[in-house]
């Protein structure tokens, strides 16, 4: 039988192909004449890297809620949309994190 190997919950294939569509997409680049996503300010990034942190030690309550905290200081930060979609990701909301991912790039 053959079995699809699965890390926290999520399948092998669809993690790829998340991760592909991501990749892909930023591979267009932007268009001439269209900037990027404006930059943030410093505000949102110590909660931005506390969120990564509790995000490697596992603890993803605290993740989101940091994450969360960065993105209502910057709505555009891409460091914590990308938490977000890991995030979402890991609670098996594969439309949510792909969502994330997309604005993100």
């Amino acid at each position: 039988m053959n079995r699809v190997r699965r890390r926290n919950g999520i399948s092998s294939p669809l993690l790829r192909s998340i991760l592909g569509t991501v990749v892909g997409l930023s591979a267009l680049g932007v268009p001439e004449g269209v900037s990027g996503q404006d930059p943030c300010p410093s505000a949102s990034g110590p909660d931005a890297t506390a969120g990564w942190a509790a995000y490697q030690a596992g603890d993803i309550r605290e993740a989101r809620a940091r994450f969360e905290a960065a993105v209502g200081r910057c709505a555009n930060d891409q460091y914590a949309r990308t938490g977000m979609g890991y995030v979402a990701l890991r609670g098996g909301d594969t439309a949510g994190a792909l969502s994330l991912m997309q604005t993100v790039v």
